[in-house]
């Protein structure tokens, strides 16, 4: 355990959440000024746009007449085309055909008639064909149509703000962590040391640090005076006068006398965060987009049902992310962490990019399995880096801040892709998550790495090791699994669809998506700190199924936008509640597995469990969404968590909940 001096916090944890506070407010009034900007000019700039887009439409249609009316096209065909045409163009208010003397032919959609005339922009393109005049196109958009989207620009503007400002905050987090707050600690546990006469160690660091070069020295330059004072009592003529004194420094103090051999390592486990946190942001950018995707593909091929068909893909990737984890493990064991990392970014990246590009339903669920593979690949040296850079006691505590990191994604990737799928469609959005992965591949360079990592500790599994303990079955079986089946069944694949079918667009979506988000972020810090302070890991595990199950249980007697964002809320407090106790007794069964010799670890079946159940949950969702419906789908997922939750409290009453871990550090993980 680290040798505290008191407050030694005070002097790195105040002024480097100042500096934190200072930079996220001048961007957040960086953003707060561009937002007010473009808002002020957004009509201006518009409507010569809007206006343009009309007469690119008429135009279009008047040379599609000029061919359609020459060769005898009927009414009915006509007709079909200019709604078509309306469809695919909704800023377009109205079309209007009319012939050479004037008289309305066709028209669709609304104001075509001469009242309001202020209200709308009106272009219109003549139908000549071999110089004769056959008749005029017009086309014409609503000025309320900009109206009502300058009012959902706040809502854009402002989930661009948040989403930007929680990455802000996480690589500011990152880069003052590492280059502040880590080396003090690292000084002041050196420090600490020195002042209980301990002189037999040394700060080990690649940056060179003013204070801890300064303190190496001092601690090298009183082991060096203590070398020669024992050389010296080795003198036969002096041994009388030195010994004594040398007996009493070896009573009272501690001294390297053959070389500092022990280095204090600085604590880099906060880097895990920012690698989590960008591949999980690059994929949660399609959560409310991929089931609708996914779905309406299906539907064309006439393969599947429509539910069966949303939940295909997400399974499939669940179900290669269980495959290749075990091979992870592998590669892990015969590789370093950097190597697997790029590995998983680059094949993570190809397949969100193959996914988008992607014309048939076949070719889409093979991207989504090679995507969950490589995430595999990138949660498991994530994972090993966590666990490898942090001792038995804070490991916990490092993992619940990896797992942070992800949930902190799952509240702002959503976001902006609605707001990518609505500018560029789903191609952008998988796009750019593709780029997303290949920046995470760069970021590797600079923070993943093995120089500091404590003896490697066996957290995953392997195709070789095959014996599992009876807690971390039940743990993994009647827990973790549980937990994933109802987080791909209700947030990732249900959720979206139900809001849909009610009408919502995709950025009305996220934001209801994102209570689950926003409530298991910012709660799963406070219940991570409680379950370490009264060690109730096994209690909150259990009592975790219950919120989130009574919420999908209620959701079946009201199955409106409000009952899903409560619904989701509960679900995500029953999570912040679970996962930080999961992730405790996962990591107290690997080192009760570890110490029995039985090789494959507690940790190694949580992952398994858990990309399992998400596998098998969003089949058995799309499966009950299809036969039931989504409302009574929810309500049978609700009393099989309850269930589960139940069943897992009376196998911990029979195994008994394991050791207790050590009580963590003074400096828990940021």
């Amino acid at each position: 355990m680290n040798q505290a001096l008191p407050g030694q916090r005070q002097l790195y944890a105040s002024p480097a959440s100042r500096y934190c506070m200072l930079v996220l407010a001048v961007l957040l009034m960086a953003q707060l000024a561009v937002a007010a900007y473009s808002w002020s000019i957004s009509n201006r700039i518009l409507l010569p746009e809007l206006e343009r887009k009309a007469q690119a439409v008429a135009t279009t249609l008047a040379n599609e007449m000029t061919g359609a009316l020459a060769q005898g096209g009927s009414a009915k065909d006509i007709q079909r085309y200019f709604d078509a045409t309306l469809r695919e163009h909704p800023d377009v208010a109205f079309v209007v055909l009319t012939g050479a003397d004037g008289r309305v032919l066709y028209r669709s959609g609304q104001g075509g008639e001469i009242m309001e005339p202020e209200r709308y922009l009106r272009k219109s393109a003549e139908i000549v064909h071999r110089y004769i005049h056959y008749g005029l196109v017009e086309a014409g958009v609503d000025r309320r149509y900009l109206r009502s989207r300058s009012g959902s620009m706040p809502w854009v503007l402002g989930a661009i703000a948040l989403a930007s400002l929680a990455a802000a905050l996480e690589f500011l987090r990152c880069s003052v962590t590492l280059n502040v707050i880590a080396p003090m600690r690292q000084a002041l546990h050196l420090i600490g040391r020195m002042a209980t006469g301990d002189f037999r160690y040394r700060a080990e660091g690649s940056s060179p640090q003013v204070l801890v070069a300064g303190l190496n020295q001092a601690c090298a330059s009183i082991n060096r005076a203590f070398g020669d004072l024992a050389r010296l009592a080795a003198t036969p003529s002096r041994r009388a006068l030195a010994e004594p004194v040398v007996r009493r420094l070896r009573k009272a103090y501690r001294f390297a006398e053959h070389g500092i051999s022990r280095d204090l390592l600085q604590e880099r486990a906060i880097a895990v965060r920012v690698l989590a946190f960008v591949p999980m942001f690059g994929d949660t950018l399609a959560r409310a987009l991929l089931p609708i995707h996914a779905g309406t593909m299906s539907s064309s091929a006439g393969l599947l049902p429509s539910g069966v068909g949303a939940a295909l893909p997400l399974a499939a990737f669940m179900a290669g992310a269980a495959a290749a984890l075990p091979f992870a493990g592998g590669c892990l064991a015969r590789a370093d962490r950097r190597s697997v990392y790029l590995a998983g970014a680059l094949v993570t990246g190809a397949a969100l990019a193959a996914t988008g590009l992607a014309n048939d339903y076949i070719t889409l669920c093979a991207a989504r399995i090679a995507a969950g593979a490589g995430y595999a690949m990138l949660f498991a040296s994530c994972h090993s880096y966590a666990c490898d850079s942090t001792g038995p006691a804070d490991r916990p505590a490092a993992l619940a801040s990896l797992f942070g990191a992800m949930l902190l994604a799952e509240l702002c990737g959503p976001l902006i892709g609605a707001v990518l799928a609505e500018q560029g469609g789903a191609r952008t959005v998988f796009t750019a998550g593709g780029w997303l992965l290949l920046g995470a591949a760069s970021i590797s360079f600079a923070l993943l790495g093995d120089g500091n990592a404590q003896p490697r500790v066996s957290v995953l599994p392997t195709m070789r090791r095959p014996r599992v303990n009876a807690r971390a079955l039940a743990l993994g079986v009647l827990s973790i699994a549980p937990s994933t089946f109802i987080y791909a069944a209700f947030p990732m694949l249900l959720a979206p669809l139900a809001l849909s079918k009610l009408g919502y667009p995709l950025l009305d979506a996220a934001y209801i998506l994102a209570a689950y988000g926003a409530t298991a972020a910012l709660l799963t810090p406070a219940f991570g700190r409680l379950g370490r302070r009264f060690n109730i890991h096994a209690p909150m595990a259990c009592l975790g199924a219950m919120p989130g199950g009574l919420g999908l249980m209620h959701l079946a007697g009201a199955g409106d936008a409000n009952a899903l964002a409560v619904a989701l809320a509960l679900l995500g407090f029953g999570h912040a509640m679970s996962i930080p106790a999961q992730l405790a007794l996962a990591t107290r069964f690997n080192k009760s597995s570890s110490a029995a010799g039985n090789g494959f670890s507690g940790t190694g079946v949580s992952g398994l469990a858990a990309f399992g159940g998400a596998a098998c949950g969003a089949m058995g969702a799309g499966s009950l969404s299809s036969a039931l419906g989504a409302a009574q789908a929810a309500h049978v997922l609700g009393i099989a968590s309850i269930a589960c939750a139940f069943v897992f409290a009376l196998a911990f009453l029979k195994l008994g909940p394991g050791e207790a871990e050590e009580a963590p550090d003074d400096h828990d993980l940021p």
